[in-house]
């Protein structure tokens, strides 16, 4: 009797901010439940009290077919795996990732999308002054879960990487790295303290000592790409981009170790220390990191189920005799993951997706170069579960259906 007297537009709008800010919120769960899914499910039951209420409209369009795909595979596979624990499982995490793209592609129908770029990049600035504080405080022996000490090859002061609210320092980089290719796409005229903002998150991006920094400089050279008038800055970019690429696969595959040097920082969170090396010559080891044994690993899986995968989060219980240094870890790759867990069907439709949001993506070149990003950072991360992502895509949809310019 109360619902008549709720405005579900207004609410809405809140609750939508709400969420985007609480997917930074990694460090507290109760029972694996994180305050993000309390606050979406609050988002869903506003959102169809505004459907009952004729307030909002529920509106299907050709791109949520598309997004939908890897959501249809899954209800596939429990059909055809006799409706397994794990199958229901993946069946409700693609379902609630669909939900995301398909209620914030409805909700920026009612709401000035422009507000919720704006979101995301105060997102990224309250993600970095955290990043920022905690490595501040580290430096003078004050521990908190903004930022940790860790053995590393490089720091600045002590060895301390930036958090923030995530569980990784990775983490961090890449809520920071959607952000700053956000913020690059408005003008310097509309966005207050233009200068300062950038300095902050582009600091912060720096203080976690992330792999993720190689593949921000792509994103940079891509931006800046358009304006380049010499052909010859134009072909050595192209080559610069090619070098940092292959730079960041080798280097997060590979450890390359001078035999003349002592490596303090390094154990076995980086590579099994009791295995041999790959290579070894008079002067260097080369070492396979875990992203590379967890790619391995992937591939014997995959041999083994590539037509339906193992199941939902099932990698890491999976080929534990011959890989006992990865129990408990996952695939690192968004790619090989979803093969190994997915099968061919569940990988054909993560590649559909990011092929097809690079087609459609073009009438915002920031958000293009986020999608390439995605690409690259998919290769070593599994990124796919990440629910920020889906609200980018619900972005470049609405973008596209409406062909509107956002800066």
């Amino acid at each position: 009797m109360y619902f008549k007297y709720i405005n579900s537009t207004i609410i809405l709008k809140y609750i939508s901010y709400i969420y985007i800010f609480s997917l930074a919120l990694h460090h507290w769960d109760v029972k694996s439940i994180r305050f993000s899914e309390v606050v979406f499910l609050l988002l869903i039951f506003i959102y169809f009290i505004g459907v009952f209420k004729k307030q909002i409209k529920i509106k299907f369009i050709k791109s949520d077919l598309y997004f939908g795909s890897f959501f249809l595979v899954n209800i596939f596979l429990v059909i055809a795996n006799n409706f397994e624990q794990s199958r229901l499982l993946g069946l409700l995490v693609s379902f609630y990732l669909f939900m995301i793209y398909f209620i914030y592609r409805n909700l920026f129908e009612i709401n000035d999308i422009k507000n919720y770029f704006k979101t995301i990049i105060y997102l990224s600035i309250l993600s970095a002054l955290l990043g920022i504080l905690g490595w501040l405080l580290q430096q003078f022996e004050i521990s908190t879960i903004l930022a940790r000490e860790r053995s590393y090859p490089f720091s600045i002061g002590k060895e301390v990487r930036a958090y923030g609210f995530f569980t990784t320092p990775n983490l961090l980089a890449f809520y920071l790295i959607i952000g700053l290719n956000i913020f690059l796409s408005f003008k310097k005229n509309s966005m207050s303290l233009f200068y300062t903002k950038s300095l902050l998150l582009n600091l912060a991006l720096l203080l976690t000592f992330s792999k993720s920094l190689v593949l921000y400089a792509v994103c940079l050279i891509i931006n800046f790409y358009k304006k380049l008038t010499s052909l010859f800055l134009k072909y050595l970019s192209y080559l610069l981009i090619i070098f940092l690429i292959l730079f960041h696969n080798f280097f997060t595959s590979f450890l390359l170790l001078d035999k003349s040097k002592d490596y303090n920082w390094l154990d076995n969170s980086y590579t099994p220390l009791n295995l041999s090396p790959l290579y070894e010559n008079n002067n260097f080891y080369l070492y396979e990191t875990f992203y590379t044994f967890a790619k391995i690993k992937s591939v014997n899986v995959i041999k083994d189920h590539y037509l339906f995968g193992v199941g939902y989060n099932n990698f890491k219980n999976v080929k534990n005799t011959e890989f006992p240094f990865l129990k408990d870890k996952t695939p690192h790759s968004t790619y090989l993951g979803v093969l190994s867990e997915y099968g061919i069907f569940g990988f054909l439709s993560i590649l559909l997706i990011f092929l097809y949001s690079l087609k459609i993506a073009t009438l915002n070149q920031n958000l293009l170069i986020i999608i390439v990003y995605f690409f690259l950072e998919g290769i070593h991360t599994d990124i796919i579960t990440l629910k920020i992502i889906w609200i980018i895509f619900a972005l470049i949809a609405y973008i596209k259906n409406k062909k509107i310019v956002i800066n």
